[in-house]
C-alpha cells in the first residue's frame, strides 16, 4: 500500500515562491496581524499564472505523476491519491497554525488579508451595495474565544448584514478553491482505479 500526498505548498510551490522577490510573500495565506503562512498560498491567486503561465492548480504536476507513476497505478501499488487543498494538506475553517501559536481551543484566525482576497472582497461588497466593507478587524487571535471577540461576541454582532455576508464570501471561496483542485484532479486521474482523497476540517 503506497499513499501519495500531492499538497499544493511545500511539494511544488515553496522553493520557487521563496526563490523570487519579498513580493512573492504577499500571495501566502495572511492573517490579521500580517503574518505570512508559507504553507498554502492565498486563494485569492488560484487562477493567477504565477509559474510560467500555470497557475496555482498545479494540474501539470498532478498528470506529470500520473504519467510517470503509471507501472505503480496499473499495478495498484498506489491505492490511494490525497490531494492536498490547504496548510497541511487540509481545506480549514477557520485557520489554525501550530508554527503561529495556536493551541487547542483557540479559535483560529480568517486568513484573507493579503491584497488579492482583500481586493476580491471589496469587488463582493460593492456588488452587495456596501463599497465601504472590508475584512474585519475583531475576529480575535488564534488562542481567542469567541465571547471574546468583537466579531463573534455575545452582542451578536456577527449576525449582522456585514458579518453574515463576510462569512458567506469567505466560506464559498474556501469551497470554490476546493472544488476547483479537485475538478483538477479528477481529470487527471480520470481512469484510475485509485481511490481520490482530500481533508477538511472546521472546529
Amino acid at each position: 500500500m503506497y499513499q501519495f500526498m500531492s499538497c499544493s505548498s511545500y511539494m511544488l510551490f515553496q522553493q520557487t515562491m521563496l526563490s523570487q522577490t519579498k513580493k512573492s510573500l504577499r500571495k501566502f495565506y495572511t492573517n490579521q496581524s500580517g503574518t505570512r503562512n508559507k504553507e498554502c498560498l492565498s486563494l485569492g491567486v488560484d487562477n493567477l499564472s504565477l509559474f510560467e503561465g500555470r497557475t496555482a492548480m498545479y494540474s501539470d504536476y498532478m498528470n506529470s505523476f500520473r504519467e510517470n507513476m503509471s507501472d505503480f497505478l496499473e499495478a495498484g501499488t498506489i491505492i490511494d491519491i490525497e490531494v492536498g487543498l490547504g496548510p497541511a494538506g487540509k481545506l480549514s475553517y477557520p485557520s489554525y497554525v501550530k508554527t503561529q501559536g495556536w493551541k487547542f481551543p483557540g479559535i483560529g484566525e480568517f486568513q484573507c488579508y493579503d491584497k488579492y482576497l482583500r481586493a476580491d472582497l471589496k469587488e463582493h461588497a460593492k456588488k452587495a451595495g456596501y463599497p465601504e466593507w472590508d475584512v474585519p478587524d475583531n475576529a480575535g487571535t488564534y488562542n481567542d474565544t469567541p465571547e471574546n471577540t468583537g466579531f463573534f461576541g455575545p452582542d451578536r454582532i456577527y449576525l449582522s448584514d456585514y458579518r453574515n455576508s463576510f462569512l458567506t464570501w469567505y466560506s464559498n471561496n474556501l469551497l470554490k478553491h476546493g472544488d476547483h483542485i479537485l475538478e483538477e484532479a479528477n481529470k487527471a486521474f480520470l481512469g484510475c482505479k485509485d481511490k481520490l482523497a482530500a481533508k477538511a476540517n472546521a472546529q
